[in-house]
């Protein structure tokens, strides 16, 4: 089994960050579009590859528990042929990459490729806008209702409906906000599954 780790040249505990730090690092080294040896090339097929199990969570749980069996406890795995199946997933997944990756100019893979793995600062920051936006402006809604009403903006017979609608309006503002999220949310984690099972 390889040592992923070791290929990358980081800790066990590193984080996402530092393995993206690091990929980086060793893909400007290696990118076919800044080294065309043939040996650059294997090179980079091997970073990409421990690159997209250790940057996604769940392959990384997957690895982490073999990698602390065979590589710190030392042990011997009872069923060595589920590790090899396991591992020509991750090395097809990574040649793939590698080779998606080797298209691109290197601004591209700088921009297109290392974006992916911007969960926390692009992906969540959209969700949090989406979130924040309608759920904030609901809440906002809700509380300038009685200074509403204190103004006489809405009264007279058609008052009561008035004051339905501007309700429902909040509301619905405030549930969209947090079922959009949700949902995004949801989608994210099956679409990391999906790729944690490749």
């Amino acid at each position: 089994m390889k040592n992923y780790y070791e290929i990358l040249g980081v800790s066990s505990n590193a984080t996402v960050e530092e393995i993206k730090k690091q990929f980086r690092k060793l893909a400007h080294q290696y990118h076919p579009d800044k080294n065309k040896s043939t040996d650059a090339a294997s090179r980079f097929i091997e970073i990409t590859e421990a690159y997209e199990v250790l940057r996604d969570t769940v392959s990384r749980e997957q690895y982490d528990e073999l990698y602390s069996k065979i590589f710190i406890n030392n042990e011997i795995i009872t069923a060595p042929e589920d590790i090899r199946e396991k591992e020509k997933v991750w090395k097809e997944y990574g040649r793939e990459k590698a080779e998606e990756y080797s298209s691109m100019s290197f601004s591209e893979f700088l921009k297109i490729a290392l974006g992916e793995i911007a969960f926390h600062a692009g992906y969540a920051s959209r969700l949090g806008c989406i979130n924040f936006f309608f759920t904030a402006s609901g809440i906002f809604g809700l509380v300038a209702l009685p200074f509403i009403l204190a103004d006489g903006v809405i009264e007279g017979e058609d008052a009561a409906i008035g004051i339905l609608f501007y309700l429902a309006i909040c509301i619905g503002m405030i549930y969209f906000g947090v079922k959009v999220t949700k949902n995004e949310i949801s989608m994210y984690k099956q679409e990391r599954k999906q790729r944690g099972s490749r």
